[in-house]
C-alpha cells in the first residue's frame, strides 16, 4: 500500500474559504485569460475560405451548481455545422484541426498562468 502525506491542505482550505468570492474571482479571470490564449490560436488556425467558421469560436467561463468552474471553447452549429467536419474530417474530407492543435501547444502557457493565479491567492491568504 503507498500512502501519501500533503501537509498544509487544512490550512489552504481554511484560506480559500476566509476568502471567498475573492478566490473564486481571481480563478475566473485565470481561466478566462488561459482560454482566451487557445481561442485566439484556434482562430488563428481555422481554415478560412469565407471567414464564417472563425466567427463562430467562442469562449464561455462558468461555474457549474457544485462550484466547479471551467472555460469552455466552442465553434460551429447552426449554419456553420461543416466547423465540426473541419477539426475531426469526415470518410470523405481530411481532417484540418485548429481547436485540439491551440490547446496542445499552449498547454504550458494554460498551466503557467492558472498556476500563477492560484499561487497568488494563496500568497495574499498568508500561506507560504
Amino acid at each position: 500500500m503507498m500512502k501519501l502525506k500533503i501537509e498544509g491542505v487544512d490550512e489552504l482550505n481554511r484560506a480559500i474559504k476566509r476568502l471567498g468570492d475573492t478566490y473564486r474571482s481571481e480563478f475566473k479571470m485565470a481561466l478566462y485569460d488561459a482560454g482566451e490564449i487557445v481561442r485566439k490560436d484556434a482562430l488563428e488556425r481555422i481554415p478560412k475560405r469565407t471567414g464564417d467558421a472563425a466567427k463562430t469560436i467562442e469562449m464561455k467561463v462558468g461555474e457549474m451548481r457544485d462550484g466547479t468552474m471551467y472555460a469552455i471553447i466552442t465553434a460551429g452549429g447552426g449554419e456553420q455545422y461543416y466547423v465540426t467536419f473541419l477539426e475531426f474530417g469526415t470518410s470523405k474530407m481530411q481532417a484540418r484541426p485548429f481547436l485540439r492543435p491551440a490547446i496542445k501547444e499552449n498547454r504550458t502557457e494554460i498551466k503557467r498562468i492558472i498556476r500563477g493565479r492560484i499561487q497568488a491567492v494563496i500568497e495574499r491568504a498568508g500561506i507560504t
